[in-house]
């Protein structure tokens, strides 16, 4: 049995809030071009319609108001975004131990091979998704590129496949918990 504390309304922000969101979004500037959006993972253009929120992390203006619709927090850094008193409730929650033990207590050993032929030794838990490999990856090669592919196992990956596919927890993709992960830019 696991208690924790749970935020009301903390399945997205309220109407007002995404209205005063929707008032504040605006053009991107000249040096945010060619920066990418965290949740579709698209580079802002000149004509690209963005919000900036309070921590900072930048976004288009539909993609933050859809992630809104069912969380209050920012996708990045996870810095909440509702301004107004919450109410918190204890509840109490029977989780399958064998769930838990599928996303906490596997430990992937990847090692990513990128363009150049550097090896680099990485550790993730299952609860970790392929987005986070793919933003770990762009952060870490030195010219930024925002597109790449990778390869784990049989599987193949893109930055410009969905959302929805790529967010993806490792616990449940069958990998190899010990491989090479295979880097290639498009």
């Amino acid at each position: 049995m696991i208690r924790f504390m749970m935020q009301e309304g903390e399945g997205g922000i309220n109407q007002n809030m995404l209205q005063s969101l929707r008032e504040s979004s605006r053009l991107t500037t000249e040096a945010e071009c060619g920066t990418q959006c965290s949740i579709c993972l698209e580079n802002f253009t000149n004509e690209s319609n963005v919000i900036n929120l309070d921590c900072n992390h930048l976004f288009h203006r539909d993609c933050i108001i859809q992630w809104f619709r069912r969380h209050s927090t920012c996708p990045v850094c996870r810095h909440s975004q509702n301004n107004e008193e919450t109410q918190t409730t204890e509840m109490s929650v029977e989780l399958n131990p064998n769930f838990y033990s599928i996303i906490f207590n596997q430990i992937y050993s990847f090692n990513l091979v990128y363009p150049n032929g550097t090896n680099l030794p990485t550790y993730w838990f299952g609860y970790n998704t392929i987005i986070d490999i793919m933003q770990f990856i762009q952060h870490s090669m030195q010219n930024q590129t925002p597109k790449i592919q990778i390869k784990i196992d049989q599987c193949s990956f893109k930055t410009t496949e969905s959302y929805i596919e790529l967010n993806k927890s490792l616990a449940f993709l069958n990998l190899s918990r010990n491989t090479n992960i295979e880097i290639s830019v498009f």
